[in-house]
Parts: C-alpha cells; structure tokens; sequence
C-alpha cells in the first residue's frame, strides 16, 4: 500500500533525477558548443609579460614559455610567434627555438620534446614604444 511518507519519497526522487538529467543534458550542450582541440603539447605562459623601458629606449618584453608534451610521440617545435594588435611582433624559428628551450629535466637546450617530456622556452624581443601591445597571444607550430 502506498502511503503518502512513500509518494513523497517517490516524487522527490523523480525531482532529483529530472534535475540531474536537465543538468548533464546542458553541460553536454555546452560541450558540444565549444572549440575544444586536443594538443599534443601544451603551452603556458609562466609569468604574465610586462614591458620594461630599457637604456636604449625600446621596451623590452623577457618571459618565459612552459611546454608540455602530453602524448607518447615526440614533438619537435618549428617556431614560435609573437602575437599582439593583429600582428606578428616576434618570430623564432626552429633554430631560435633550439637556443632558447631548455628541458626541465636537466636544463639541456633542445628543440624536441620526448614523450611526458617538459620545456622552458625563454622568450626576449623589443618593441618601440608605440607599438606595446595591449594583449600577446602566442603561435607555437610543431611537427612530428
């Protein structure tokens, strides 16, 4: 027999499952809805860069660059760009690259990063004054 502490039971329970599954079905929407790529080596920035007035009246931009390589292949990168106002400020190419990455393993320099692998790539340009950026994104092209 059905008592009504039971049909509170019941209508509760139906709440919650309904709840839980309006809930699942939106954030499956908005997964649905967003631009997620897989990258094989994730970039981050270390420190946020800040321009400093140097001696010779250009502003200096020194930071660095974590790369993490997150897959079980080897990733080699072939250049890295500066990004800032809708245009390249800075480019390095692969021998650049191969002089300012340092594993953090053991500091060595390298341009290749081995499976699991991590690297700093220590990033250095000037820019004139008028030409300071107000955001900087960051361009990494790699190969396999």
């Amino acid at each position: 027999m059905m008592t009504k502490r039971n049909k509170i039971s019941y209508v509760l329970l139906a709440a919650v499952i309904i709840t839980l599954t309006l809930l699942y079905s939106h954030f499956d929407v908005y997964a649905a809805q967003t631009d997620n790529i897989f990258t094989p080596v994730v970039v981050s920035v270390i420190n946020t860069p800040e321009p400093v007035k140097g001696s010779d009246g250009l502003y200096h931009f020194v930071y660095e660059l974590e790369a993490v390589n997150a897959t079980g292949l080897a990733w080699s990168v072939e250049s890295v760009d500066v990004l800032g106002g809708g245009k390249t400020i800075a480019s390095f190419d692969s021998d650049d690259v191969a002089g300012r990455m340092e594993l953090l393993k053991d500091k060595s320099p390298s341009s290749t990063l081995q499976p699991g692998e991590a690297g700093v790539i220590f990033i250095n340009f000037a820019v004139d004054g008028s030409a300071i950026p107000a955001k900087i994104t960051h361009k990494v092209t790699l190969s396999v």
